[in-house]
């Protein structure tokens, strides 16, 4: 008997699927080969670059300038080019720093990144010879759970309320310093609920609370620059602020349900239906955050459960990514805590939980030279029984040819 391993499946009617469907993949992804699915190990890993030992790495693109900037949190650097080493533009004040280690999130227009972990919000203006500086405006908040940039105005949301806030360069205003922040703070109340996160994406401004979303326009008013969508509302909302990412033509997020919804249009999708028997069974489930990869693969990260989920956009299916723990035999969380594409580079970086920036290659084969450890598993118990699995013959198809070249 032959057995489609790629074909869907009705998850939740007993334990006759595996972890993740039909089949779970551990450190591998599907691929198409001469019109045939293929599974194949994942990107590995390169360090490029190691900074303060067991921190977690925060990356942005900033595509105006074609500069890579990178945060864990009390340091901030830049790097210019591809080759090129990373520069500290860490504001001299120590009080100026934000905490060791913790998140740092970005937003960008063509003349500066704002950057915030929470309390307060940094500026640096692509001079590498100049530090980053704090915004002391008075008007721009001070706790902010998320930063966007949409024609022209730098957008944040403000913590355990519904109102996010704006800033915008005037006509006279000096391109060399953050633009200045109004005090006419905008609400944005499709429930009742408070402001998780918000971003930018086909010209609309996305808002998100834990129970619901909604869709903003730049309006160009003075007083309500942004009002929202008629009919964009979206009955489901966000686990935390650190979960939304775009991808492809869509936002992707996880929800307060322990499910992860794809919004294409005006239209929410459950997508997450092979992996929900694993995410009901997280203990930490709200400890989670978000990255994509390669414009196609969404990594939902349960750091504290030791657990990586990554949705591939190409053929919809679900992977389980990890490192390889020798010591105590198992799979850990993967590696990687940020994301950042370098389009005029062409090259795709990760930041660490362990201090490191990294590149992720397909032609890359192992993590830092250590061995990816690829595992396909599929469905152990007989459907509608409770008996195992028993199978009289494997038939592998190897292909011959010479080894990796480990880097």
């Amino acid at each position: 008997m032959k057995i489609n391993l790629f074909s869907p499946i009705t998850p939740g009617a007993d334990r006759a699927e595996a972890d993740q469907g039909l089949i779970e993949i551990v450190n591998g992804y599907v691929d198409q080969v001469s019109g045939q699915p293929a599974i194949k190990t994942r990107p590995g890993l390169k360090e490029m670059h190691t900074l303060s030992m067991n921190t977690r790495v925060s990356l942005y693109w900033w595509e105006a300038k074609r500069i890579l900037v990178v945060a864990n949190g009390d340091r901030i650097y830049v790097k210019t080019s591809k080759k090129g080493e990373l520069i500290d533009v860490t504001p001299a004040n120590v009080a100026d720093r934000f905490p060791k280690g913790v998140r740092v999130f970005f937003s960008a227009d063509e003349y500066g990144v704002t950057m915030c972990a929470g309390l307060f919000m940094l500026w640096w203006g692509g001079v590498t010879s100049a530090p980053a500086i704090r915004i002391t405006d008075s008007a721009a908040p001070n706790t902010v759970t998320s930063l966007a940039y949409l024609k022209g105005y730098t957008i944040a949301s403000i913590l355990n309320t519904q109102q996010f806030a704006y800033a915008v360069y005037g006509p006279l205003d000096p391109r060399t310093s953050p633009p200045p922040w109004s005090p006419l703070y905008q609400s944005a109340s499709a429930s009742p609920d408070d402001i998780q996160c918000l971003d930018a994406g086909w010209e609309e401004l996305f808002v998100l609370g834990r129970e619901s979303a909604q869709s903003h326009y730049a309006s160009g008013d003075a007083t309500v620059p942004f009002p929202p969508l008629n009919g964009s509302v979206v009955e489901t909302g966000i686990m935390n602020s650190e979960c939304l990412q775009k991808l492809g033509n869509s936002w992707i997020f996880y929800t307060p349900h322990k499910q992860v919804v794809r919004v294409q249009g005006r239209t929410p999708t459950i997508i997450s239906q092979a992996i929900e028997q694993r995410l009901r069974r997280l203990t930490y489930f709200d400890k989670v955050h978000s990255y994509t990869l390669f414009n196609r693969f969404y990594v939902l990260n349960f750091y504290a459960d030791q657990r990586t989920y990554v949705y591939d956009l190409n053929n919809g299916l679900w992977y389980r990514w990890g490192a390889w723990d020798e010591t105590f035999k198992k799979y850990k969380r993967f590696v990687g805590f940020s994301a950042a594409y370098a389009k005029a580079w062409g090259q795709q970086y990760l930041g660490g939980f362990d201090g490191r920036v990294y590149e992720m290659s397909f032609d890359i084969t192992h993590d830092n030279l250590q061995p990816i450890r690829l595992r396909v598993r599929s469905a152990h118990i007989d459907h509608g029984t409770s008996a195992r699995k028993f199978s009289t013959d494997l038939s592998i198809r190897l292909l011959r040819g010479e080894p990796p070249t480990i880097f």
